[in-house]
C-alpha cells in the first residue's frame, strides 16, 4: 500500500512483485492526473515504492513489468513519502523522467495495469538511471534519424521492454537499447552489422515513433561471425524505427549495407 512502499535508494535496478497484489484506489487526490485512463480510476492491482535520490539531477525511471502486456502497464509518480504524497505524473507505459531531483527528495511510484481482464499483478524490475548517463535516442520517442547506408555510432541506453504492440515478433527486448528512426534512399534488400560486440537480436517497425508497428525481428551479424540480419524491399523514402542494443563505453559502430 502507500502506507507501506518497498524502499529503494540511489541508481541501479530493484526487482518488485506484486503478482497477487489487489487494488488500492490510491490517486493521490488527482483522479483525473494519476489515473491511467482519466475518469477510470486508478491503477489496478497496484504495487508502490519509495524512491530516493542521493544527489542531485534528472533522471531516467524504467519499471516495466513481464505479467501484463506493454500497452497494459502504468505507473504514476507522486511528490513525496506515504499517503500523503501528491500527484505528478501517469505514464501509460513504464517509462519516463524525473527532472530537477535533489539529493534526499522522495519520490512515491504506484506500478499497476488498466486492463479489467488481468489475472495478476505487475512483477518486474525498477532501473533508475542518471540522464547524464544515457544516450539522447535511448526513448521510442526521440530516435536519431539516419539515412541511406554507411556507419554509425552506438550509444549507451537502458532497456525500454518496446515491442510495437507485437511482443511475439518482437518481444526479444534488445539489453539497453537505443533507436534510430532510418530512410533508405533507394529501394532494396538491406543488412545489419554491429562492431566490435554482438548484436543480439534487433527489432524492426515501420514508422518513426512510439506508434511505429513490428515487422521484424531477429539476430543480426557479429563482424561476420553470424547470418546478417535483412531487411527485404525497404522502400526509398519511408521511415523505419530500429531498436538496437546500446553498448556503453564500447565505442560500437551500426553498419547498414545495400
Amino acid at each position: 500500500t502507500c502506507s507501506t512502499p518497498d524502499i529503494i535508494v540511489g541508481t541501479g535496478q530493484f526487482a518488485f512483485d506484486g503478482r497477487w497484489n489487489t487494488s488500492s484506489g490510491f490517486d493521490g487526490g488527482a483522479p483525473d492526473a494519476c489515473a491511467p485512463i482519466p475518469d477510470a480510476g486508478a491503477p489496478m492491482q497496484d504495487y508502490f515504492l519509495r524512491w530516493t535520490a542521493t544527489s542531485s539531477g534528472d533522471y531516467e525511471i524504467v519499471a516495466c513489468f513481464s505479467t501484463t502486456s506493454f500497452n497494459g502497464q502504468s505507473v504514476s509518480v507522486y511528490d513525496g513519502a506515504g499517503c500523503s504524497a501528491t500527484c505528478m505524473l501517469n505514464v501509460r507505459g513504464c517509462e519516463f523522467n524525473i527532472t530537477n531531483a535533489s539529493g534526499g527528495d522522495s519520490y512515491l511510484l504506484q506500478v499497476g495495469h488498466f486492463y479489467s481482464g488481468e489475472n495478476l499483478g505487475p512483477q518486474g524490475t525498477v532501473t533508475i538511471t542518471p540522464l547524464s548517463q544515457i544516450a539522447a535516442n535511448d526513448n521510442c520517442a526521440a530516435p536519431e534519424p539516419i539515412s541511406g547506408t554507411g556507419t554509425f555510432a552506438i550509444g549507451g541506453g537502458t532497456t525500454s521492454y518496446f515491442s510495437g504492440g507485437n511482443p511475439a515478433q518482437c518481444g526479444a527486448m534488445p539489453p539497453g537499447d537505443v533507436f534510430f528512426a532510418w530512410t533508405p534512399l533507394v529501394t532494396g534488400d538491406y543488412a545489419f552489422d554491429k562492431c566490435p560486440s554482438s548484436m543480439g537480436a534487433m527489432g524492426i517497425y515501420e514508422g518513426s515513433d512510439c506508434d511505429a508497428v513490428c515487422i521484424g525481428e531477429g539476430v543480426v551479424d557479429h563482424c561476420g561471425i553470424q547470418p546478417r540480419r535483412v531487411l527485404r524491399n525497404a522502400q526509398a523514402g519511408t521511415t523505419y524505427l530500429l531498436q538496437v542494443p546500446g553498448s556503453s563505453g564500447f565505442n560500437p559502430t551500426f553498419q547498414i549495407d545495400l
